[in-house]
């Protein structure tokens, strides 16, 4: 490398901790403060997240906050018959590159309460809603197509506790409840301001088994498995952070609300039963899920 390289490399050594910087390599861009260089790499401080070691021979150019040109790889030099320290270039608005893009897998878990919403279902005279809980276990993945922009997907389990009290059952009334449990799978677009997020997205809960309701009596407890438990499709929407803890390893954490439009349990109710427990009326039952949970979780970042 020649002397004045040499010296254009002390100069900017000299004054990166007071300034932003613009570094481009072939696949991507940087922007933030240059905290150490040497002929073999350029350690950058971005916006958001970790520093960042950039190996110096993919470094194609570095731009100060004002666009002016302040060095570029010798092999541009060589070939540009614009004087160095001249040139000028309109720089960008969206980042190319940056700690989010690419590829992100990793596992979540959630935790919240989960209930029939009023606003929806249908309910025989006599029966109100009321809450349980919701544990969700997931595979989680998102593609950041760009910096700010991510497609996401995930895969798991869920325990849904499906309640609803005042209830008959074999002739006695009492609060009761279905176990469902699901292949929890989600598909949904999210949008950054910093780690913060917003992402709206489809559920579908595919049931994997009829499940019996349990009624608690003051005579004691009833099951009936008469009941339909199918799979339900909701939409979901969550706000959180999506935080960079290593260059490759993430965290995030969020509230996720989700509405079903439709049912997950159906059927018929009875409304009257005589002294033996002879069923003399039913009324539809239509359970529309709503839920609010809180997420955890964590990524690994694949550069792709």
């Amino acid at each position: 490398m020649n002397n004045a390289s040499r010296f254009v490399f002390a100069l900017l050594a000299a004054s990166s901790s007071v300034t932003a910087e613009t570094i481009f390599t072939g696949d991507a861009r940087y922007e933030g403060r240059i905290l150490r260089q040497n002929e073999k790499e350029i350690l950058v401080q971005p916006k958001i997240g970790a520093a960042i070691t950039i190996n110096r021979e993919r470094a194609t150019a570095i731009y100060d906050d004002e666009g002016n040109l302040i060095w570029s790889h010798p092999s541009i030099v060589k070939n540009d018959p614009t004087p160095e320290g001249k040139a000028k270039v309109e720089i960008p608005q969206t980042e190319s590159g940056g700690p989010y893009r690419g590829l992100h897998i990793g596992v979540a878990g959630s935790f919240g309460g989960f209930w029939p919403s009023g606003l929806v279902s249908s309910f025989p005279l006599g029966t109100t809603p009321s809450y349980r809980y919701d544990f969700t276990i997931t595979s989680n993945g998102a593609w950041y197509y760009m910096n700010d922009q991510a497609v996401t997907f995930s895969l798991g389990y869920a325990r849904r506790i499906m309640p609803i009290d005042g209830i008959t059952e074999s002739g006695s009334t009492g609060n009761g409840s279905w176990a469902l449990d699901y292949i929890d799978a989600r598909i949904g677009h999210r949008s950054h301001s910093g780690i913060f997020f917003i992402e709206p997205g489809l559920l579908t809960a595919v049931s994997l088994a009829r499940a019996a309701l349990i009624v608690d009596t003051a005579s004691g407890r009833y099951t009936n498995s008469s009941y339909g438990t199918p799979t339900y499709l909701a939409l979901y929407l969550a706000i959180g952070a999506h935080f960079q803890i290593t260059r490759q390893i993430f965290g995030f954490a969020a509230i996720r609300a989700e509405h079903g439009f439709t049912p997950a349990v159906t059927g018929e109710a009875p409304t009257a039963t005589d002294i033996t427990g002879k069923v003399l009326s039913t009324a539809p039952i239509r359970l529309i899920p709503f839920g609010v949970s809180v997420q955890l979780g964590a990524t690994w970042r694949f550069e792709l």
